[in-house]
């Protein structure tokens, strides 16, 4: 059967992802994910505003919603551009005859369910929204009134961990709506990139042992405490350096955190790379430190690469990731003591760190494209 007969038997579906604020890579990567392992009977496209262009590979045709001006501007202004940007994203969906718009993030959710657009809407949950919705002032509290209006209007409810599921069953009051999906990995691409060299300049890191932290420089990420901790477990490991990769507005108050400690020759900042698996296969130990999240991809990433790792059981995501201490060392509590024993015993122990690595790679393995994908496949379908 020709190639257009066959489209008209079955037309190939039309599948728009929606988001904002581009900056935070998870979310990148995430929807990334997504799009590169999506089959071929979907036809794509990754709609953004909020940023710049994003800087991760997409199946898809690329579409910018940003409204020049927008982020300066005032209330009446920004009401305008909202109006305005909800007209264009209308327009767009129903002139590109778009079957499904999957939306992640609290503003983009809003945005996607106030839409006149005749498209199936999926809105995507990807952290509690006491964290997302944390900043309080006027456009707080807007924005909780609109999403205990609109949410229960969603077509299908994705969240990508348990505890987020139940946030989001309790809110739209059908839980027969809400799937649970858990972030995707291409574990094999992971895997090879993990081997590439560092760059000239890093090639150091290769003959020491150091502590690996991914992720903005913000308040979420908490590398103000780990920079606290390592303190104490240098103390402890004076041969040990502490790496931390990203880039964010705390990065001025985290330079100044590790002179001010006495730190500064032991605290390598790295800005953000897009290879950040060659730097987990080589480290001795991984650690997430963030207040809160919603599925920590660098967490399971880690993991891939077959590093032991430590993470602070924030809202959502560690527990679901690490169990009880099964596949690496979870802290309750935020304890400063139990991070700097768990790494030290893991920079120290090496019975016990091959031993945790070991159960990383096994546990990463549940993450692998296939399983997820056939997920997203069942929802898009």
């Amino acid at each position: 059967m020709s190639d257009f007969l066959m489209n008209k038997v079955n037309p190939r579906k039309r599948i728009l992802f929606l988001f904002a604020h581009l900056h935070k890579g998870g979310m990148q990567r995430a929807v990334s994910n997504i799009s590169m392992a999506l089959p071929s009977e979907f036809i794509q496209y990754v709609a953004f505003f909020g940023t710049e262009s994003p800087g991760f590979k997409y199946n898809a045709t690329l579409v910018d919603f940003n409204i020049p001006g927008s982020k300066t501007a005032g209330i009446v202004s920004k009401i305008f551009n909202f109006i305005k940007r909800l007209i264009v994203i209308s327009r767009y969906v129903r002139h590109n005859n778009i079957d499904t718009v999957v939306s992640f993030g609290e503003s983009a959710n809003v945005y996607n369910l106030m839409s006149a657009s005749g498209a199936k809407k999926i809105i995507a949950s990807r952290v509690t929204l006491n964290e997302s919705l944390a900043g309080g002032g006027i456009y707080t509290v807007l924005y909780k009134f609109l999403i205990r209006i609109l949410y229960p209007l969603a077509d299908r409810v994705i969240a990508v961990s348990e505890a987020l599921g139940q946030q989001m069953r309790e809110i739209v009051g059908d839980k027969d709506k809400v799937t649970v999906i858990p972030n995707l990995y291409h574990t094999e691409e992971i895997v090879k990139l993990s081997q590439e060299n560092l760059p000239e300049n890093l090639a150091y890191l290769e003959k020491r042992k150091f502590i690996l932290n991914v992720g903005s420089f913000c308040y979420q990420k908490g590398q103000d405490d780990l920079i606290k901790i390592f303190k104490s477990v240098h103390e402890k490991c004076d041969d040990v350096l502490l790496v931390i990769m990203g880039r964010g507005e705390w990065k001025d108050k985290l330079l100044n955190l590790t002179e001010n400690l006495g730190l500064k020759d032991v605290v390598i900042f790295v800005d953000f790379d897009e290879n950040p698996y060659r730097y987990m296969a080589r480290a001795s130990t991984f650690i997430l430190a963030s207040r809160f999240e919603g599925f920590p991809n660098v967490l399971v990433e880690a993991m891939i690469c077959g590093v032991p790792v430590v993470a602070f059981d924030c809202p959502t995501g560690p527990y679901e990731i690490l169990g009880n201490n099964e596949w690496g060392f979870l802290i309750k509590g935020r304890s400063e003591e139990m991070a700097i024993m768990h790494l030290t015993e893991l920079l120290t122990d090496d019975v016990l760190s091959e031993r945790m690595r070991f159960f990383a790679v096994r546990r990463g393995k549940d993450y692998s494209s296939g399983r997820i994908i056939s997920m997203w496949n069942k929802e898009l379908s």
